[in-house]
């Protein structure tokens, strides 16, 4: 349970952690004065570091990498102000600095993304939290050029009143960033309860070895793709094979013929086991003798798929397809079948492989099948 908490926590880290330090030095140097907006900078990345490395240690080399590049902005920010001469540009030049360099790195983000990947295990899934520092940046440019373009407003205005106005936007500029920093611990927790029952997947090697695990919703929207173990089932009875056919509105899979069942492997659950599960949730038969044709890996656009493909030769029950799990369903001939197969594509790829492997066994005939249930 422990360590799977921990994984929920690496898959959606609070990507404020990284400006955390910068987005503190904003405040207090608006609300304050730049000396206290040092310490404040040095005393929290000190802080979120020590926590990070003990609360997210595959995390940490990543977290150091823009820690320390938003570190280097904040210096930036102390140094060039020295750089303008009149007190008006001085007052902005944090937020002129900021402006530059977040505009910079947005439009380095694949270089940027493509260095600090190398930083992190390659089973930790990482593209929702770029996605969301990279977010949380984006709002922060708007907010900055904002606070520029109200400032510059408010400078062109010969307002006897200015010195009020500019403190009360300094104000405003300052809760805006209390603002996100609060929503972004309120949207991370949010995040992280509800994910907490979501289906969880095994990841295995190229040899199906379990190694780790992820939440299905994380392996699915990540950029690398995970090797998931998935069980098939193929129905042979009377020399037909049992299909079923995607909805049209399916996500992942196209609409067409495939195995009868075809399902993910859980966490601690054996291939056999989630195969009888499928039948009997799909389609309300049971007692179903099978055994392992063979082992393979196929690729989708989302992840890797070790499949274990299973014939099934026998069952016990009437076939009463889940219509929330099957849109259609048919008997196909062997003749069918190979007519099909020369004139259209309407087989899932995965299929036209195993059947092939089917009739170089032949497996196809009764007799030998049979057979091979009662060994």
């Amino acid at each position: 349970m422990e360590k799977q908490k921990r994984q929920l926590r690496e898959s959606f880290f609070n990507p404020i952690y990284q400006i955390y330090p910068l987005l503190i030095f904003l405040i207090i140097d608006h609300v304050f004065a730049r000396e206290y907006a040092w310490y404040g900078a040095a005393i929290v990345a000190v802080g979120l570091t020590i926590y990070v490395s003990i609360a997210y240690t595959r995390l940490f080399k990543w977290y150091m990498f823009y820690m320390f590049l938003f570190l280097i902005i904040t210096s930036l920010m102390g140094i060039v102000g020295n750089f303008f001469k009149t007190e008006k540009m001085i007052a902005v030049a944090d937020e002129v600095v900021l402006f530059v360099v977040l505009l910079t790195i947005r439009l380095f983000r694949k270089q940027l993304t493509a260095f600090s990947d190398k930083l992190v295990s390659p089973f930790v899934p990482m593209s929702n939290n770029i996605l969301e520092l990279y977010r949380y940046l984006k709002i922060s440019t708007v907010f900055v050029f904002v606070y520029l373009v109200l400032y510059g407003a408010i400078m062109l205005i010969n307002d006897p009143y200015q010195h009020i106005e500019i403190d009360v936007l300094n104000y405003v500029f300052a809760g805006a960033w209390i603002s996100l920093i609060v929503f972004s611990y309120l949207k991370t927790r949010f995040v992280r309860f509800h994910l907490t029952d979501e289906r969880w997947l095994p990841i295995v090697t190229h040899d199906g070895k379990v190694v780790e695990k992820i939440q299905r919703l994380s392996s699915l929207s990540d950029r690398r793709r995970y090797t998931h173990p998935v069980v098939r089932g193929i129905l042979i009875k009377d020399g037909k094979i049992l299909m079923q056919k995607s909805a049209e509105d399916d996500v992942f899979y196209k609409p067409l013929w495939d195995n009868m069942i075809d399902n993910h492997i859980g966490i601690g659950e054996k291939a056999e086991s989630c195969l009888k599960k499928t039948a009997l949730k799909n389609f309300g038969i049971e007692n179903i003798k099978s055994f392992c044709l063979t082992e393979y890996i196929h690729a989708t656009p989302y992840e890797y798929q070790y499949e274990f493909v299973f014939i099934i030769g026998d069952y016990s029950g009437e076939i009463i397809p889940n219509p929330k799990k099957i849109a259609q369903m048919k008997w196909w001939s062997f003749a069918e079948i190979e007519e099909n197969l020369k004139s259209k594509v309407i087989f899932d790829e995965r299929f036209v492989k195993e059947y092939d492997l089917l009739k170089r066994s032949g497996l196809l005939e009764a007799k030998n099948l049979n057979q091979d249930l009662q060994d």
